[in-house]
């Protein structure tokens, strides 16, 4: 009777663990973003022009793996990987460009690295992850439906903001959505020996997403990480909105980042005291084409010198999986450095252009 019982235990407990194994998944995704195409200016100095192969025009080229686990009673766990990939090469992109908190030269899974909990009270998130407004604003205000590569990313980026694309060591939470409304939250850990604020950053990020109505209203605050600039902090916000009428839809934004006396925080570029303005429309023509257009004016607010950008954009759907586009930027750049395609050559107080034509695929 002994034996028979701790046989019938063991295979009640077999198909407990295999039924528990039905409620995980995981899954191998990615997208792959090449042009082909010209920019009119190489180099600060003169006009020689740049036939370039490029990866992330439009979206960031990449590769991940996710899952989740039901684990009953409404909870869920989670987890991603991420790697950036620069599919014109092959090659990897350094993080150290990308998030502040103690970034890590040429990590791996830059792009997400974390765990999560998920449920009726909605998800808290551990680890390397997209800041609480940078994502959020991005599916705001912006027009062009390849990605925010060339365009937003173009224009903040010179601003520091780039700095809180990803953050490292942070704790995130992302709130249900109530009438319309979604709360997101985020705070890292400098990790650094002296002091608690050093390197440390925090934000919020509030959007409401209605019918045919999107606003998004975000706040970030990074502390400064060597010398005297330790406790000593830098902040942005940025507000933007978007509606969708009919086969059209309009985009606005507005940004401001305060640095005015230049507090040193993480790897990339440092933050500029400034303030962004943009606007844009897409038109979807058929089901299969969209045409989109946008306009950013970045201004420095120490030497008063503009930069400005204008796209447009084509881009025709193949499957729901691929994609072509064609991209043309003008850029006239002031004192804040400049690119017409994202990852390409950029300068200060000129003019130049970018065409490029691709292909997106994703998987």
């Amino acid at each position: 009777m002994k034996a028979r019982s701790l046989c019938v235990s063991a295979l009640a407990l077999s198909a407990a663990a295999g039924a528990h194994a039905q409620t995980s998944s995981v899954t191998l995704y990615g997208l792959l973003d090449v042009s082909a195409g010209v920019v009119s200016r190489s180099d600060a100095g003169g006009n020689n022009k740049q036939y370039r192969l490029s990866s992330d025009t439009g979206a960031s080229s990449r590769f991940g793996l996710r899952g989740s686990e039901d684990l009953g009673g409404g909870l869920n766990a989670f987890f991603k990987l991420e790697a950036s990939v620069l599919a014109d090469t092959g090659g990897p992109i350094s993080s150290a460009s990308s998030g502040t908190t103690t970034p890590v030269a040429n990590a791996f899974f830059r792009r997400g690295s974390y765990v999560g909990l998920g449920g009726g009270f909605g998800q808290i998130i551990l680890g390397r992850d997209y800041t609480a407004g940078i994502i959020n604003q991005a599916a705001t205000i912006v027009a062009l439906t390849t990605g925010i590569n060339t365009g937003l990313a173009g224009a903040i980026l010179p601003q520091g903001i780039g700095n809180d694309f990803w953050n490292s060591n942070q704790v995130k939470y992302i709130s249900p959505r109530l009438a319309g409304f979604q709360f997101t939250g985020a705070v890292s850990a400098g990790e650094q020996n002296i002091g608690n604020r050093a390197g440390s950053t925090m934000g919020a990020d509030l959007t409401y997403d209605v019918g045919p109505l999107r606003l998004d209203a975000t706040y970030q605050k990074d502390y400064g990480t060597a010398g005297a600039d330790v406790g000593k902090s830098v902040y942005w916000y940025m507000l933007g909105g978007a509606y969708k009428f009919g086969d059209f839809r309009v985009v606005a934004g507005y940004d401001r980042v305060s640095n005015p006396k230049n507090v040193v925080t993480g790897g990339g570029t440092p933050f500029k005291d400034s303030k962004m303005m943009t606007a844009g429309l897409a038109y979807s023509v058929t089901p299969l084409l969209v045409v989109s257009g946008q306009y950013y004016q970045v201004k420095d607010l120490v030497t008063d010198k503009n930069t400005k950008q204008s796209l447009l954009e084509a881009q025709y759907y193949l499957s729901k999986r691929s994609s072509v586009y064609a991209i043309f930027n003008h850029v006239s750049a002031g004192s804040l450095a400049a690119s017409p395609i994202y990852l390409g050559p950029s300068s200060t107080n000129a003019s130049a252009n970018g065409l490029m034509v691709g292909m997106q695929h994703t998987f």
